[in-house]
């Protein structure tokens, strides 16, 4: 599905490395039917069940753990 969320990241993975990405995984997003949960204590603070979120029950939908694994570009 094409929106807005789509097309952003597509400009920021073509456009900035990954040293200029900041992940707040202190924040929780849902846009339904997909949401992803906060990470640490912040996540006690709200309802976000973890076995639901995007990361977890959705793999091949999230980016995000492949981002998350890759090298940090040379300085």
């Amino acid at each position: 599905r094409w929106g807005d969320a789509p097309v952003h990241s597509l400009g920021v993975a073509m456009f900035l490395n990954k040293n200029e990405v900041h992940w707040f995984e202190d924040i929780g997003y849902f846009h339904g039917p997909l949401w992803n949960c906060p990470k640490g204590r912040a996540n006690d603070k709200c309802w976000c069940p973890e076995e639901e979120s995007i990361e977890t029950k959705n793999k091949g939908w999230s980016c995000t753990l492949n981002f998350m694994d890759l090298p940090d570009p040379k300085a």
